[in-house]
């Protein structure tokens, strides 16, 4: 059967936060005892050509990998792609996920990114159905999907390219049509200072840079349907799933927001409700979250020594100048939190992360600081990184980031 990503293939990337090292590390963090990445089985659902899967694949020969893709063009360059490199831990399948049986095996990690807003019904059950009775019983479910509420506003866009390319069939001259309507309304904006209008203007210019394969299958696709968080939630409770966390962890973390509605939030007790009203705050428009079986031991209460199990790596915008000399004041700007502190103990251990090329080993860091702090007993320099300078909170704050070992 031809499909529409036969005629244009969509471009195939590998995607960190899919990668089961990652997954393995959120698992670990939020303590279901996830298995372990480097042998584990995993699934993509939606691989395409395996720009995401293979590079999985050649990175960790212990593990096996499938993908499944309705796409035949894209399951054979992928396939030849495979031959080439001579990889033997991992199968491409051109395949329906509505035709997925039990014979495909159990698996450990689950992938489907960009896959479920753009199919039918029918096909999201089926989705989370193969998680149900395929996912081994600690493992991870990774969906990505549009979301409400900000993907109301986006779907204007998508909505005036649809009527404007409706009597149009061939994929070029769709993309053509679309572009030229993107860039009629551009013009059409210039000296309006609406939020409006700059909202528009953001989109298009954002669109404009973006391959036609882009432009067909996530805006011109016959099906892109945005869902609210609590929505995929209960539907994913619907077999047997939890939700288990954000693949970026501060996304999820409630002391982010400004003062006002992080108290609010913060007396809602049920996490998911609570994430829909951050959603709400933050006019979120995608999200990709990960689900565990409602059977899995989930942890939300994370430790402050919990951060010695990780590699650590530093995330947030480095300093134009950094002097570690006790007293002087030194600013650490991440994505959601900044760091303040005139701390000689606090410095170096960032000023480690900043300047390892690897993630660290919490250890490793440990080890960096008590040398430029002479004298200083160890246990004293654990309790006040874990403690005082508060690393998981600097975790939460997208400050640092963690995982699990360092890729070769």
């Amino acid at each position: 059967m031809q499909t529409s990503y036969d005629e244009t293939q969509y471009e195939s990337f590998p995607y960190h936060q899919t990668h089961p090292q990652h997954l393995y590390t959120l698992g670990k963090l939020f303590g279901i005892n996830p298995p372990d990445f480097k042998d584990a089985r995993v699934l993509e659902l939606g691989c395409a050509s395996g720009g995401n899967l293979i590079p999985m694949a050649y990175q960790l020969p212990k593990a096996a990998f499938v993908g499944v893709d309705l796409s035949g063009k894209q399951i054979q360059d992928g396939q030849d792609l495979i031959a080439r490199l001579k990889l033997n831990n991992i199968e491409l399948k051109q395949l329906s996920i509505l035709d997925i049986t039990p014979d495909l095996g159990s698996f450990d990690y689950i992938i489907a990114h960009g896959i479920y807003s753009w199919v039918s019904e029918d096909v999201q059950d089926k989705l989370f159905e193969i998680a149900e009775k395929h996912l081994s019983p600690n493992g991870v479910l990774y969906v990505s999907y549009n979301t409400m509420p900000g993907w109301c506003m986006v779907k204007s866009i998508r909505d005036m390219m649809l009527y404007h390319t409706a009597d149009l069939v061939e994929p070029k001259t769709k993309a053509q049509q679309a572009r030229a309507l993107l860039q009629f309304i551009s013009e059409g904006l210039e000296g309006d200072q609406s939020s409006y209008a700059g909202f528009l203007s953001q989109e298009i210019e954002l669109l404009k840079k973006q391959p036609d394969s882009y432009l067909l299958h996530d805006h011109l696709e016959e099906i892109n349907k945005p869902v609210y968080f609590y929505q995929i939630v209960e539907q994913a409770q619907k077999y047997h799933l939890a939700y288990l966390s954000d693949t970026h962890v501060a996304n999820m973390f409630i002391a982010n927001l400004p003062p006002p509605f992080a108290q609010e939030i913060g007396k809602v007790k049920n996490l998911v409700i609570a994430n829909q009203y951050m959603d709400f705050v933050r006019n979120q428009r995608f999200r990709a979250t990960l689900f565990c079986k409602d059977s899995a031991p989930i942890q939300r209460h994370l430790n402050s020594y919990d951060v010695e199990y990780f590699y650590l790596s530093y995330r947030a915008r480095k300093p134009e100048k950094l002097d570690i000399t006790e007293g002087v004041e030194a600013q650490f700007v991440g994505e959601h939190i900044t760091l303040t502190t005139k701390s000689k103990l606090s410095k170096c251990a960032l000023k480690l992360l900043i300047e390892s090329p690897k993630p660290m080993a919490y250890q490793d860091m440990l080890d960096g600081v008590a040398n430029e702090m002479g004298d200083m007993a160890k246990a004293d320099i654990k309790a006040q990184l874990n403690n005082d300078l508060n690393l998981m909170r600097l975790i939460m704050g997208g400050l640092i980031g963690i995982q699990s070992m360092v890729a070769n």
